[in-house]
């Protein structure tokens, strides 16, 4: 056989090892999620061992759902998928180290590990980047590169990060301020539902459109955000809008136009509960 062949045919048998490596990580997982744990963790622990990223990160999570849960273990194996470039891995051994979960509180060992994370596409690790260098937690405040994580983020879907980057336009934080498409992203995360850019829009367009005011305020506060049910209450309190909606100059969402005094009060406790509860909704 020629040396070519002999290469033809290692080459397919790694192939056809992978993709019977592959079956098997896939009913590991199939167990995980059918809660067999026993199973899974029967199916998975020889994969792990043999330097399969997903089974090591399906150890993980099969220790830290099985109690009571051996943190110890579960970060071993969250380590070795980390090794393995495994994002999301990476990105939950991040959370540990900025938690001190089952392992010694790091924050810069969290930021460097959320940025292996960051590296392999995790969007979640990259918003968790941006909240971490906008606020100097584990690093010095960095404004610029804040904005660099929660644009790459918030281009992923993130909305907690397409929130924020709005916020970072609207007050020209670590970029230059632009209002435009500070509105074009706090829509994006307000339409992908964070509650906090529902009720900024509500605020940005109070006096410009208070239908549509109106209607991120009332999805804000369906989530309970205490500032949107704050304002909420103020808008219906203030004499001026209640004449107009006695005079059904205006269009308000969920029926509210019937029952607007009786709301007020119902907003006012639930936004003076909540904020008792709930920091300031601005991540910068």
């Amino acid at each position: 056989m020629t040396a070519k062949a002999t290469g033809i045919c290692i080459l397919a048998s790694l192939c056809i090892s992978l993709a019977a490596h592959g079956s098997d990580t896939d009913a590991c997982l199939s167990s995980f999620e059918a809660g067999q744990l026993e199973q899974a963790r029967q199916q998975c622990e020889p994969l792990a061992n043999q330097g399969f990223p997903e089974a090591n990160f399906i150890m993980a999570r099969i220790v830290t759902n099985t109690p009571p849960v051996d943190y110890p273990k579960a970060i071993y194996w969250l380590q070795r998928a980390t090794e393995l470039d495994h994002a999301e891995a990476a990105y939950n051994l991040g959370i540990a180290y900025q938690t001190g979960t089952g392992i010694s509180k790091d924050l810069p060992q969290a930021i460097k590990t959320y940025q292996r994370s960051a590296e392999l596409g995790n969007a979640k690790a990259q918003r968790n980047l941006g909240l971490m260098y906008s606020a100097g937690i584990g690093t010095e405040q960095n404004y610029p590169k804040a904005f660099e994580y929660f644009t790459a983020s918030a281009r992923a879907g993130e909305a907690t990060s397409q929130y924020n980057l709005g916020i970072m336009y609207l007050q020209g934080t670590g970029t230059e301020r632009d209002p435009e498409l500070a509105q074009e992203w706090l829509t994006r995360a307000a339409s992908n539902g964070d509650s906090n850019a529902q009720m900024t829009l509500g605020v940005l367009l109070q006096d410009s459109d208070l239908n549509a005011s109106l209607l991120w305020y009332n999805r804000a506060a369906e989530q309970n955000n205490p500032y949107a049910l704050y304002n909420l209450a103020i808008l219906y309190w203030k004499g001026e809008r209640l004449a107009k909606i006695r005079n059904g100059l205006l269009t308000l969402p969920g029926g509210l136009k019937s029952r607007a005094t009786a709301k007020v009060r119902n907003y006012w406790l639930r936004s003076t509960a909540r904020q008792r509860l709930i920091p300031n909704p601005l991540h910068l």
